[in-house]
């Protein structure tokens, strides 16, 4: 049998959300580089796809190249001092993926001040497992009001 998600990609090969779930997946099932790998596959270009900025220097970062997720950070903080707006949930995937959980928490509470609509799944996303144990990750959520699987 084909997996569900293989299937949708296979079927519906430009579609890029499908791209981004398969590359959810396969990092929740530890394979960080298989990840990396979809996201480059994704139809988009690069700046057209802002909900991957952070993801693939995250899974960069968690499949050993923290470097990259560094540079990402830089290249946003550049496109941010333009004067556009840069997802704080975005940054806090490139801080993860560096490797300061304490960043990230740092953005993503930004984010959920922003009412970045992504909030209310930080508790569920499988790449932020990492955090569960941070203290001011959990204030977050609970402060949210979200509930803990």
């Amino acid at each position: 049998m084909i997996p569900p998600m293989v299937a949708s990609l296979a079927v519906t090969p430009g579609y890029y959300q499908h791209h981004l779930n398969l590359a959810i997946l396969l990092e929740a099932k530890g394979d960080a580089a298989g990840a990396v790998k979809v996201l480059d596959q994704a139809p988009l270009k690069l700046m057209e796809r802002p909900v991957t900025w952070g993801l693939r220097a995250l899974f960069a970062g968690f499949s050993g190249s923290p470097r990259v997720a560094k540079r990402r950070l830089t290249w946003l903080k550049t496109i941010e001092r333009t004067g556009k707006y840069i997802p704080p949930s975005q940054m806090a995937a490139c801080w993860l993926g560096a490797g300061d959980a304490d960043e990230a928490v740092r953005y993503l509470e930004r984010a959920a001040e922003d009412r970045d609509p992504l909030a209310v799944w930080f508790h569920a996303y499988p790449f932020f497992r990492r955090l569960h144990g941070h203290a001011r990750f959990r204030r977050l959520i609970d402060g949210m009001g979200l509930v803990w699987y």
